[in-house]
């Protein structure tokens, strides 16, 4: 007969009163130090408020045109409500998302086209929606695809996170605001990072008023001088598109914490008219004169139709 023992150690047991005992073992989530997924998702929001008075003539149900958000003179108004759910994808939980649902009165400028009539047709109380995977490479790769803020531009919808409550002429004039597609952020360092984007569009998302009827013609996309609706044609600004909008961001880091650069680009090729080829233009008004054939000079128009978009991706 044998006889065995089992060595106990004791640098975790706590002695209460001349006894010693172990404290109650740690949940399974807990051995490994993950937090449960829904442990991690985040909870945040805010509140934007103000009254706004120009010296101007402008009344309270004049829209002050000079301004991108802020256009209610002479009022109170409550510019914009949020609340953001968030998971962040990170290497020991490689996929995320991130929710953004906002309500208000600038709500109806912040997607394209822009204007306060489009708040009606637009989803824009989904501001930001997308999706995220983590990939372990350098200092980390994170791919994002979804609705999103531009990544143009100095400031940002947000009043708060901008240097002045008041959005800049340049912003507020020239940045399209919110896309749709995907970005992949790649960390190079712990100071410098870079982005690549595909949007639907570079003008940014939005959605046209839609037609009540449907039978308006369907060569609206490509005729000038139709105002109305197509039927069977995407009424989101971004289905005329010829191509996908194409964006890069580097940005970094000179002097840590005191000087850091961002340098942005974006390329797109949106609308659904081509540009004329001024040559070919010259030559088919010159044709139509001599030849005496009007339907030469259809092509020297200001605003051509596209070809078919066979060259799509």
């Amino acid at each position: 007969m044998s006889a065995g023992f089992i060595p106990v150690t004791f640098s975790n047991w706590k002695e209460t009163g001349g006894r010693y005992s172990c404290p109650r073992p740690p949940f399974p989530n807990d051995r490994t130090g993950r937090k449960k997924w829904y442990d991690q998702v985040e909870f945040s929001g805010f509140a934007d408020v103000y009254y706004m008075y120009n010296l101007n003539p402008k009344q309270g149900n004049d829209i002050d045109s000079t301004r991108a958000f802020e256009t209610s003179n002479k009022n109170f108004a409550v510019n914009a409500v949020a609340l953001t759910i968030q998971k962040a994808a990170e290497k020991s939980s490689p996929w995320g998302f991130r929710i953004d649902i906002q309500n208000g009165q600038n709500n109806a400028f912040q997607e394209a086209p822009y204007s306060q009539s489009n708040s009606i047709y637009n989803y824009n109380m989904l501001k930001q929606a997308y999706v995220s995977l983590y990939f372990p490479v350098l200092k980390g790769m994170t791919l994002d695809v979804g609705k999103m803020a531009t990544h143009i531009g100095y400031e940002v919808l947000e009043s708060m996170s901008n240097p002045n409550y008041s959005i800049g002429a340049i912003f507020q004039n020239t940045i399209p605001f919110i896309h749709t597609g995907a970005r992949l952020t790649t960390q190079f360092t712990d100071k410098w990072a870079g982005t690549f984007y595909v949007y639907n569009s570079g003008a940014g998302t939005g959605y046209n008023s839609p037609a009540t009827v449907t039978t308006a013609p369907f060569n609206v996309i490509t005729d000038p001088t139709y105002s109305g609706n197509a039927a069977g044609k995407s009424y989101f600004v971004e289905g005329q598109t010829e191509r996908k909008a194409i964006g890069t961001q580097i940005k970094g880091q000179l002097i840590e914490d005191k000087l850091s650069v961002t340098w942005n680009t974006l390329y797109s090729s949106d609308g659904a008219y081509a540009r004329v080829d001024p040559s070919k233009a010259a030559m088919a008004t010159e044709l139509s004169s001599v030849l005496g054939d009007p339907n030469i000079a259809k092509y020297n128009v200001t605003n051509p139709a596209r070809a078919k978009y066979n060259k799509d991706y």
